[in-house]
């Protein structure tokens, strides 16, 4: 089975807007130009296309819904890592999220939660190796998922096989850049 994960086109976010709710950060005109190219590419249509439930990923996938539209989409819980409290952290941008970040990834416990709605390194990794576990146990033979940054480092650390820490994790994320609409293909049995 090849799976292709594919980082959702430019955010609101990623052009340093302010932001109300990790789920609701919608793509800009950018980002829309972005995932129509995507489509464009991607020339054999896939058995199935997975998305997050944050509409970012969900825009991101449209136009290559629009281009096969007989495929199968389903809402799976590739979401990003929502280390931070959305409620404490409405209404900022990542530059005001700043200081929180910094404070988060400097402790590095992988059991804290910042607050309402953001949840545990433990409990990301969990929910991403049970997506990952999910997806191999399909019976098909390209599957196409619209994620997030933060989900596809983890990927490919899971990928690896290997025992890691959330330090190791971090030092991924710091050192390695996924673009927006960048593609990341793993092959399995």
């Amino acid at each position: 089975m090849k799976t292709l994960y594919i980082r959702h086109a430019q955010s609101e976010a990623n052009a340093g807007g302010r932001t109300i709710d990790p789920a609701s950060i919608p793509i800009t005109e950018t980002g829309y130009a972005q995932s129509v190219s995507l489509a464009q590419e991607i020339s054999q249509q896939p058995d199935l296309i997975i998305v997050s439930p944050y509409i970012r990923t969900q825009q991101t996938a449209l136009p290559l819904t629009q281009r096969y539209p007989n495929c199968p989409i389903e809402v799976w819980p590739l979401h990003e890592f929502t280390f931070l409290s959305p409620v404490i952290c409405r209404n900022t941008t990542p530059k005001d999220r700043r200081p929180l970040v910094e404070k988060y990834w400097k402790s590095c416990d992988p059991d804290f939660i910042h607050g309402e709605g953001a949840e545990s390194f433990n409990q990301f990794r969990k929910r991403i190796c049970e997506a990952i576990t999910d997806i191999n146990a399909l019976k098909l033979n390209n599957v196409i998922v619209f994620t997030h940054e933060q989900v596809i480092l983890l990927i490919k650390l899971i990928v690896q096989g290997k025992l890691f820490s959330m330090a190791d994790y971090r030092e991924k994320v710091m050192n390695e850049s996924i673009k927006n609409t960048e593609i990341y293909k793993v092959e399995s049995n």
